[in-house]
């Protein structure tokens, strides 16, 4: 979760997210399906959530999660991330 649609698509841009995305693309089938879903919350803390849909090629999926570990730790590591999550 991120504190702003903003930071979201920042870390959704960013050369780190790039670096590990490029490590796995070899297990990727075709392009990811991203959806921003921000809360309705009238005050803080509003956050947004990115969702993201992969595919991943048969025989590859263990490689996937262990690749998902990796790039959650990342993404939590941001500061673009709400501290209320």
């Amino acid at each position: 979760r991120f504190a702003t649609t903003a930071d979201a698509r920042a870390w959704l841009a960013s050369p780190e997210r790039g670096r590990l995305l490029a490590a796995i693309q070899p297990v990727i089938v075709g392009r990811d399906d991203i959806l921003l879903v921000e809360d309705e919350a009238p005050r803080p803390p509003a956050a947004v959530s990115a969702v993201i849909s992969q595919r991943v090629a048969p025989g590859a999926e263990e490689s996937f999660r262990a690749w998902g570990q990796k790039i959650a730790a990342a993404s939590s590591a941001s500061t673009r991330i709400s501290s209320s999550e």
